[in-house]
């Protein structure tokens, strides 16, 4: 039997399943925390609908509107900054099912509500596996970008636009907010030819449905779905 925090959790959040189609036919922006977010002109997504991810409330300080959604896949990421992000001004909040288990999160008194997204730990998407109904799990494709733009699938956005995935990490910044010991050591762990090669998987069922994603971010090493110019989506 659920302990009383979690069914008042529960009774207060929506289902996963009511996102589906809720934004069918729009566009977003899935905003990653690279350096490069600092050659945007970020206040122009006011009015977008956004998905942010980990830590990237801190790109407010550098123009970032608060996000319309906020997605959190890593236990290793969430785990150090849990009481930072809990607190943060973020929009409707996803947690992958591992961080909503991790220890941090479950046993917090003000633990913050966020709906829980069910994965499959393999086969994962560089395999070629791509969620296009994440209340069915969604695939890991080694970074939360990809389960932010599975979960962007999901709920029907027609166009789906990254900004700040450089996949670039021979920099010490690794982050538009800095870096930290936490993302110093990611950075030698993170798989980047699977990911790579997941967005061109994600970029192929895209296209498939006669959707759109692309990059619309500046620089960086994200060349395996198309590139779009990002001042000429605001023209």
């Amino acid at each position: 039997m659920p302990d009383a925090a979690s069914a008042t959790d529960s009774a207060a959040l929506p289902s996963l399943e009511s996102f589906k189609g809720r934004h069918q036919g729009q566009r977003c922006f899935v905003v990653g925390n690279a350096p490069s977010l600092a050659r945007l002109d970020l206040t122009r997504l006011a009015g977008e609908v956004t998905f942010t991810a980990n830590r990237g409330y801190l790109a407010a300080s550098h123009g970032l509107p608060r996000g319309s959604y906020h997605v959190v896949s890593d236990p290793l990421t969430y785990e150090p900054y849990a009481a930072e992000i809990r607190g943060a001004a973020v929009g409707r909040r996803f947690y992958r099912a591992d961080v909503c288990d991790t220890v941090a999160y479950r046993d917090a008194i003000d633990r913050e509500p966020a709906i829980r997204v069910p994965f499959h730990r393999a086969p994962t998407m560089d395999e070629g596996f791509f969620s296009e109904d994440v209340s069915t799990g969604m695939y890991r494709g080694f970074t939360v970008l990809l389960d932010a733009i599975q979960l962007a699938f999901t709920m029907g956005f027609a166009k789906v636009y990254v900004v700040g995935c450089d996949l670039d990490y021979h920099q010490e910044q690794t982050h538009i907010y800095g870096t930290g010991p936490v993302e110093q050591e990611r950075r030698h762990v993170m798989p980047i030819p699977r990911v790579l090669h997941a967005m061109r998987v994600a970029a192929a069922v895209h296209d498939a449905h006669g959707r759109v994603l692309a990059n619309a971010g500046a620089g960086g090493k994200l060349d395996t779905i198309a590139r779009v110019p990002f001042d000429s989506l605001f023209s």
